[in-house]
């Protein structure tokens, strides 16, 4: 990875990442391993864990609220390594934490319009035509609940 590719992270969901850390050289394994996410003042930190597989190192971010990370705005992300007393950045590249996806219904109640004119007001060579519709021909959701629909 490398700071121009973007990594896309849901907000509403627990997102992992896994990085492979090669260290050469060091006698002792790091003291810390963590993902850092930025963005003006702001910092997100996220410890990282080592897994069963050789080197592999586990990220877990978990939900997020809204309130704390703008969606769709480009964070610059970083891992970083600090062993003894170095500080090495392996790898960084861009997050975006992605909108939550959201469905909104509201009731509506439909108007008795008069629709006979509409073929009128349409333009040449385009018929529009309507039939008026009584409410009381559709059942409501009330009647279908009662009715065990």
């Amino acid at each position: 990875m490398n700071d121009k590719e973007k990594t896309e992270l849901r907000l509403d969901e627990s997102n992992e990442l896994f990085f492979k850390i090669s260290i050469h050289g060091a006698e002792r394994s790091p003291d810390s391993i963590r993902l850092v996410c930025e963005t003006g003042d702001i910092s997100y930190v996220f410890r990282g864990k080592a897994t069963n597989e050789d080197g592999i190192v586990r990220f877990v971010v978990p939900p997020l609220k809204e309130s704390m990370v703008v969606p769709g705005e480009l964070y610059d992300a970083r891992v970083e390594v600090i062993i003894d007393d170095h500080y090495f950045v392996p790898v960084r590249f861009k997050a975006e934490f992605k909108q939550p996806m959201k469905v909104f219904a509201e009731s509506v109640t439909p108007m008795a319009k008069n629709v006979h004119n509409i073929t009128e007001q349409a333009p040449k060579g385009i018929v529009v035509s309507g039939l008026s519709v009584s409410k009381a021909s559709y059942p409501s959701l009330r009647d279908k609940y009662k009715a065990g629909k």
